[in-house]
């Protein structure tokens, strides 16, 4: 072999490594709800987790902390759920307290967290959906964190999505929140109402 043939074959041999690695990359981009029954990689006082991604969400303008909503307690909750691979995350559905802001951030690392998106209050009273489109970050931890509001935090639903559904928002069954938990938090939501 000359140097040419040489050069040529060093070139095929390096693209053919660096195809399945690029296709890979390229390939993990699963269709439907990637956090679907997915249970969180790391949560800070957050209870009832399991029904942040069970596709099951109350009304909207449903009481805050009925039987469907998973409940955050105070500023610091956090959820973080971590992908099998890295992918993208390109939209999102979130449903919550109509009264209270959230955080979402992704991660390659699980250590640095650049936000998203971060989710508005919403003017309609009770549980409401809030929807994110035309995101494309890169993340193999996605983070659910930073509620603001007036300190009774709840998500009926969390959901993230490598290719947006054609059908959007998507399906997501809904069911009746049933009576509010007789807690400290739903009477100190109370007196805030009152007191406003």
């Amino acid at each position: 072999w000359g140097q040419t043939d040489m050069m040529r074959y060093l070139a095929f041999a390096i693209a053919m490594i660096a195809l399945p690695i690029t296709a890979q990359a390229e390939e993990f981009c699963p269709k439907g709800n990637m956090l679907a029954k997915k249970k969180p990689h790391a949560k800070v006082r957050v209870t009832h987790q399991g029904r942040l991604t069970d596709n099951v969400m109350p009304g909207e303008g449903e009481v805050w902390n009925g039987k469907h909503s998973a409940l955050l307690k105070g500023s610091s909750a956090s959820v973080t759920y971590k992908f099998s691979k890295p992918t993208r995350v390109r939209a999102l559905l979130f449903q919550g307290d109509n009264n209270d802001t959230y955080q979402v951030s992704t991660s390659l690392d699980g250590k640095e967290f650049p936000p998203i998106w971060s989710i508005p209050a919403h003017p309609r009273s009770g549980m409401r959906m809030r929807l994110a489109q035309n995101l494309d970050a890169p993340a193999r931890f996605i983070r659910l964190d930073k509620p603001k509001g007036d300190g009774s935090y709840s998500v009926g639903e969390f959901q993230a999505f490598c290719k947006q559904p054609k059908l959007w928002p998507p399906s997501v069954d809904i069911k009746a929140a049933g009576a509010p938990k007789k807690d400290k938090d739903a009477r100190k939501k109370r007196m805030g109402i009152y007191k406003m």
